[in-house]
């Protein structure tokens, strides 16, 4: 098994205890969050070979800023969900349906650290009119949702039947910042029903209720590729402890 990215820069060789592997096409986009306990940031990275619809469409959302002055308000101890920006109407504008296309190869584990989009009902029929087309966001065989979840155990079997694939993982110590965010009380009492009422006041809402909430400030792009080469620690073998 490899851990421990090393570097990102292209390598000749590795030591002997080190082991230089290269991926296929990929990003990596930089989240800065401000909290009650101060600013903080992670880094997602995005494997286009693991769901290339879902790395298309992350990439999307980012560039077009979706998730820039957003609040993360669900959180469990199963895994923390982000992406849902103004009410209902505009929300369903931009959320559309798509599975990974099974052809990709056999559905990754949805491991702790790792990133999806949030499964969303297929059977729905959206309309589609000239205002939707024209959308950026719209994509005639379907888009997918705008939400996404980051797994804080192994939701492998709880989302077997989904059909959504992880796209990406959370870099290095970027868990041990995701698990300080403040998870929401019974006591803070978000009127969901309230919530996904208000467009233009949504953010305010949630300021007003819950001011403890972790706010992402932006998300980003730092560095795109067609393929790369890592250095990777190998891990050592129980005898060699």
């Amino acid at each position: 098994m490899l851990v421990a990215i090393m570097t990102y820069a292209l390598l000749a060789q590795a030591g002997p205890d080190e082991e230089v592997i290269s991926q296929g096409p990929g990003y990596r986009v930089q989240f800065d969050v401000k909290s009650y306990s101060g600013k903080a940031s992670f880094v997602v990275t995005a494997h286009h070979d693991w769901a290339p619809f879902a790395c298309a469409r992350f990439m999307q959302l980012v560039k077009r800023g979706f998730y820039n002055d957003t609040r993360i308000f669900l959180i469990n101890d199963r895994y923390l969900q982000l992406g849902l920006k103004g009410g209902s109407h505009a929300q369903e504008l931009l959320e559309r349906v798509k599975k990974e296309d099974a052809s990709t190869g056999e559905p990754l584990e949805h491991l702790p650290g790792r990133i999806a989009f949030v499964p969303t009902k297929t059977e729905q029929k959206w309309e589609r009119d000239e205002k939707q087309k024209g959308d950026p966001l719209y994509i005639e065989d379907g888009a997918g949702s705008t939400q996404l979840m980051i797994h804080f155990m192994d939701n492998t079997e709880r989302l077997k039947d989904e059909g959504v694939r992880p796209f990406g993982e959370i870099e290095g110590t970027g868990m041990a910042t995701i698990r300080k965010f403040y998870k929401p009380t019974k006591d803070d009492s978000i009127d969901i029903e309230t919530l996904m009422r208000e467009d233009e006041g949504f953010n305010k809402y949630l300021d007003e209720q819950v001011p403890k909430l972790t706010k992402i400030v932006s998300a980003k792009v730092l560095e795109t590729w067609k393929s790369r080469q890592l250095l990777v620690k190998k891990k050592k073998a129980k005898d060699e402890v």
